[in-house]
């Protein structure tokens, strides 16, 4: 299933979509996705297709009462479109900041591979401290294997700098 706005260009593409999944709007953002689309977060293992994306999702937003993504800069062409970005998580009463990189490929107006880059030890250490983050740590330690060697836009509510 396709979506079905019709979008003017890749990074509208990829902007509706991260729009619509930090405000938990599921249905509107994987229809943006190709059946077998592959995610990932980086350094966890990939998942693929639409039903593992909101498998993820779920666990990595649930635990958030509210989430925003705040764009930093953007750089897109015709297939790929790469992002540097703050993901903000709103937990109990403060917000954790984690720091992100975005790559999306697009292939006939879908989003078919999308990664995120962050730190570990930094997503560890503020779920470590926040008992109501626990689901993104024991998310992180029940999928976390080796992989081998080695303008500003925000997404959801707009809201002061957070606490971290």
């Amino acid at each position: 299933m396709r979506h079905d706005v019709r979008m003017t260009s890749t990074l509208e593409l990829v902007n509706t979509f991260m729009k619509a999944a930090a405000d938990g709007d599921y249905d509107t953002a994987l229809s943006m996705l190709s059946e077998d689309i592959e995610y990932q977060n980086m350094p966890l293992p990939a998942v693929t297709g639409r039903d593992a994306v909101r498998a993820t999702l779920d666990a990595l937003l649930g635990m958030a009462s509210e989430s925003e993504w705040v764009v930093h800069r953007e750089l897109a062409n015709d297939t790929t479109v790469m992002n540097e970005r703050t993901d903000r998580f709103h937990v109990g009463d403060r917000w954790l900041e984690l720091p992100v990189a975005g790559v999306f490929q697009i292939r006939d107006g879908q989003i078919v591979l999308w990664r995120d880059y962050f730190d570990l030890d930094h997503a560890v250490r503020l779920t470590l401290f926040d008992y109501q983050s626990r689901p993104l740590l024991e998310l992180v330690a029940t999928k976390l294997k080796p992989l081998g060697a080695s303008s500003k836009r925000t997404f959801g509510p707009s809201h002061g700098s957070s606490d971290c």
